[in-house]
């Protein structure tokens, strides 16, 4: 499955998220917080939200991968090993 721009920004929050969940983890330390005035500052808060909002946004898309698979992936299942090879060699 390709990621759209809004995958790859969602991504890249849910993976922000949880390397700052690892540091306060770890070690106690929120680099959000300290990189943006302090845990209740309007644009820690703002950051959090986000972060927030993208791991809702991976997580539908993880069912929706799930309940609706990649048509192409459903295909490439079904095809001979010969159109497989094929297809494999055009990308």
């Amino acid at each position: 499955m390709r990621r759209t721009a809004v995958g790859w920004v969602s991504f890249g929050l849910v993976a922000v998220g949880a390397a700052n969940w690892g540091l306060k983890g770890f070690f106690g330390h929120d680099l959000v917080a300290d990189a943006l005035g302090g845990p209740r500052s309007f644009l820690t808060r703002t950051v959090y939200a986000a972060v927030g909002l993208a791991g809702l946004y991976e997580l539908a898309e993880a069912v929706m991968s799930v309940v609706s698979p990649d048509p192409m992936e459903e295909f490439m299942s079904r095809a001979k090993p010969q159109l497989r090879e094929l297809v494999a060699n055009l990308d």
